[in-house]
């Protein structure tokens, strides 16, 4: 368990350094004059290759919990450790690198399908944190062939966390696309989602609705 969770880690904090590595040259080209939200200087052709990478970092996450997990559940453990070590180590490089963010409240654009994500640094790590917490617990359960009972409730509560999370960030993310700066992140939508997603999970942790096969 202590070699398989190491060099899961190691790929995920490796693939933060390499998206890291990619926005640090896309500043570096486009915001030779310094990063600001407001201006997003993206041609058609850029901005087709990123959404292709976007969804092709996606498919290299869930590749990676496709060939080191054996069950559907447990690839979705591995799979939600990863994306969130991946994303705060994205942030950890870019600070190392360029002391970039100077704080967690600064915004950023986390992601552009459908269209822009942003919200303050802190918002998406929040959300990491207790994905890694989540794909660690569940791994470590499994390693001792316990499996949490994922019904028809807890994916629809998950799905509602999801869909709650992603609404805060895709609201100021519409008055970025107007060239607008966001008045002010929507924290109250976004901590409902949170705390009622990982509660959720807590919950069906706590109540002990497990079963010892899949």
């Amino acid at each position: 368990m202590k070699k398989r969770l190491f060099w899961l880690a190691a790929w995920g904090i490796s693939f933060g350094m390499i998206e890291a590595a990619v926005v640090i040259y896309i500043r570096q080209i486009l915001y030779a004059g310094g990063f600001q939200l407001l201006h997003i200087p993206m041609n058609d052709m850029v901005l087709r290759v990123e959404l292709i990478r976007e969804v092709a970092s996606l498919i290299l996450l869930w590749a990676a919990a496709e060939l080191s997990a054996k069950t559907p559940q447990t690839k979705f453990y591995v799979f939600i450790a990863l994306f969130g070590l991946w994303d705060i180590f994205y942030y950890v490089f870019l600070k190392i690198l360029i002391n970039w963010p100077a704080d967690l409240l600064v915004w950023d654009i986390l992601f552009l399908i459908p269209w822009i994500w942003t919200g303050p640094v802190l918002a998406p790590i929040l959300v990491s944190l207790g994905m890694i917490a989540a794909g660690i617990t569940g791994l470590y359960l499994s390693e001792k062939q316990i499996y949490l009972t994922l019904g028809a409730k807890f994916w629809a509560a998950e799905i509602a966390a999801c869909i709650l999370i992603l609404t805060s960030f895709l609201l100021p993310g519409k008055e970025l696309m107007a060239n607008v700066m966001p008045s002010a992140f929507p924290w109250f939508l976004f901590g409902v989602g949170l705390t009622g997603g990982f509660g959720f999970f807590l919950w069906i942790l706590k109540s002990g609705k497990t079963t010892s096969h899949l």
